[in-house]
Order: structure tokens, then C-alpha cells, then sequence
């Protein structure tokens, strides 16, 4: 495509009647067809001899005017149909050294060279996939030493704070007929988990009370809330409570 541009294609523009047009055969979106051949004068634009369509837009008078044309994504639409995305002169310029700077940074991080950058990344995505799963288990491992040494109480509400990844895997090892389990992470996030209790009805509760975002599902949810943390554990026991007396 490059090598088309610097050719030096002229651009020229002839207005044609529908007849005239007609005669010449040209491709034309079908949807189109009608409102094109509505027209008194069908504008067409011709690059050399390489191509020529009906359009009503502005255009370079010679390709070398172009510069330098980088395509930077094509995507499937519908059908045989490809959409193309591509900057064009100076911006195409700019790209290419913007990823010039990136593959050099990447050079002097990864400690290899240009060539070697596919095989050095798949090496670290490697390494990154066995080391996440040795993490998972040692959170698993984690949070079920955590679960068991949760404190034994009569309460229903049990109430730990941790990271979000240990807060997560600690409700499978709970071992309890009832309970809602209330995690905050270090992000303030407060994470749930509960058996016996429908969490879809305490959010709703919590919901009309305080100024949370999130969601519930009956066993899992999740919400942040800039409220007092003490208050919202407390409406959170006071709840389960209630439902508690109402089945007992």
C-alpha cells in the first residue's frame, strides 16, 4: 500500500449523470444505491488507474500527499466485510516512534534483544501462570487454617478483615449450619458470604439505611459504603438477629 503512495497517483474528481454512471459498472454499497443514483450529478473520484468510487468527501490532490499509512487494526464486521483502522502522515509518524520508545523500554526491562521480546514474554507469562498457582493453594491452605480457628460463638455473624483474596476463599472451609460471614479487605471493600440467610434481603436492607454500592446474591455479594464500619456490622448483627427470632 506504502509503495502505491509514493507512485505519485493522481486524485481525480468527474461528476457523471445516473446514466453515465451507470455504464461505468463501479462497486457501490447497496444500501446506498438508491440515494446515489438520486442525485443529478454523481461525484466520482478516481486514484490513477488503481481504483475509482462515488464519494462526496474531501481528498488529497496526489497520493504522495498521503506520506506514510500504517493500518493499526482490521476487525471481522458482518459477511466477507473487514473494517480497517489506520492513521495516516504525521500521525502515522508519531505512532511509529511511540512504539519504537515502548519496544525499546521493553528491550532494556526484558534484557534482550528486539527479535527476542516474543519468547522472553512467553517465558514470563510462563513463569507468572505456575507462580499464581502455587499462590492459590497457599491461600487455600491459609483460609482454611483461618476458618478453623475463626472463634466459636453463638453469634451468627462472623467478621474478619484480610485481603480480598483471603477473605474469598475462607467461606468454603466454614464449617457452621448458619452464619454470615462479613469480610473487609484493605480496600474497604466488605465482602460477604452467607448459609441459611438470603444476603439479596440484607443488602436491600442495608441498602435503604446507608449509602453502599455493590450487589447480592443470595450466598455471595460484595458493596463499599464511606459509612462507619462499626454501623453497618451493627445493623448487619441486628438484622440477623431479627431473622433469627422470627424462625425461632
Amino acid at each position: 500500500m506504502n509503495k502505491e503512495i509514493q507512485v505519485g497517483h493522481p486524485i481525480n474528481v468527474n461528476l457523471y449523470s445516473p446514466e453515465e454512471f451507470k455504464q461505468l459498472e463501479l462497486r457501490m454499497r447497496k444500501e446506498l444505491s438508491h440515494k446515489i443514483l438520486s442525485q443529478e450529478k454523481i461525484r466520482v473520484v478516481s486514484i490513477g488507474k488503481i481504483d475509482r468510487n462515488p464519494c462526496g468527501g474531501l481528498h488529497v490532490k496526489n497520493t504522495l500527499e498521503i506520506g506514510l499509512l500504517k493500518i493499526t487494526k482490521a476487525e471481522k464486521i458482518k459477511g466477507n466485510l473487514t473494517r480497517l483502522y489506520f492513521v495516516a502522515g504525521n500521525r502515522a509518524l508519531k505512532l511509529f516512534q511511540e512504539e519504537h520508545e515502548i519496544i525499546g523500554n521493553l528491550i532494556r526491562k526484558l534484557t534482550c534483544g528486539f527479535e527476542e521480546i516474543p519468547d522472553r514474554v512467553d517465558s514470563l507469562l510462563r513463569s507468572v501462570k505456575a507462580l499464581k498457582s502455587i499462590q492459590k493453594k497457599y491461600v487455600e491452605r491459609l483460609a482454611d487454617y483461618t476458618a478453623r480457628e475463626l472463634p466459636v460463638s453463638d453469634e451468627a455473624v462472623i467478621v474478619y478483615e484480610d485481603t480480598a483474596e483471603i477473605i474469598n476463599a475462607i467461606p468454603k472451609f466454614i464449617e457452621r449450619k448458619a452464619y454470615v460471614f462479613v469480610g473487609i479487605s484493605e480496600d474497604n471493600k466488605f465482602i460477604l458470604a452467607a448459609k441459611g440467610f438470603d444476603l439479596r434481603e440484607l443488602f436491600t436492607h442495608l441498602k435503604q439505611k446507608y449509602a453502599i454500592q455493590g450487589g447480592c446474591g443470595p450466598t455471595k455479594g460484595q458493596f463499599v459504603t464511606r459509612e462507619k464500619h462499626e454501623e453497618i456490622l451493627k445493623e448487619i448483627k441486628h438484622w440477623v438477629e431479627r431473622k433469627r427470632s422470627y424462625e425461632s
